[in-house]
């Protein structure tokens, strides 16, 4: 990543990841592990953060999600008073058979609580949550301080598939269905405006 960014003249400030579905696993397990490198993360038709444990175990949490408190696996994962929060867009299908939407949900709460949102309990400390319908599904924003932290969109119709795609040629798993447009809106207003999102980069 560093690479990358320095060869191409990036903005370290707006480094973004996103993935779909096992790449929305790692991409969680990133934004984890280096929250200094990202300033918010996708995550499409994603498993709940720190429940699998083999490839059986994986293939459970998309069939049903999480049976443990997924608050509970995020705060055994670190610890949530030294994060520096991460901003993230978490879209489901409606319709998904491949990972059930349970796992949008739980996601959304671990979240949540990486941006402090809700404490370990899942009460709300600080923001409000805006819930929209739509023609193509269910928007909420959880915001904080006038900013945006969570945003979960349910897609109607949408199956196991990246929703707001060109929808060329027939490829898998790709679909015009979808809040595309919303989804880099969200990124847009997204940086890490510190001397670590820098440092990662020039170090």
């Amino acid at each position: 990543m560093k690479a990358i960014v320095v060869e191409h003249e990036l903005d370290a400030e707006r480094v973004y990841l996103a993935g779909m579905p096992a790449g929305a696993g790692l991409a969680a397990l990133l934004a984890v592990r280096y929250p200094q490198v990202f300033a918010a993360i996708g995550l499409r038709s994603g498993p709940v953060f720190g429940e699998a444990r083999s490839a059986i175990g994986a293939m459970d949490v998309m069939r049903r999600g999480s049976r443990t408190d997924p608050i509970v696996l995020i705060d055994a994962a670190l610890d949530v008073r030294d994060y520096p929060g991460m901003p993230a867009v978490i879209v489901h299908g409606e319709f998904d058979s491949v990972v059930t939407a349970a796992n949008a949900e739980q996601l959304t709460k671990q979240f949540l609580r990486l941006n402090n949102f809700v404490d370990a309990a899942g009460n709300c400390r600080a923001g409000e949550a805006r819930k929209e319908t739509h023609p193509d599904g269910v928007v909420t924003d959880y915001v904080k301080n006038g900013r945006r932290v969570v945003k979960t969109s349910i897609v109607r119709g949408l199956g196991h598939s990246w929703a707001g795609g060109d929808g060329y040629g027939g490829v898998p798993f790709i679909e015009k269905t979808g809040f595309r447009r919303r989804d880099v809106g969200f990124f847009k207003y997204q940086r890490r405006p510190s001397e670590a999102a820098r440092d990662a980069y020039v170090a």
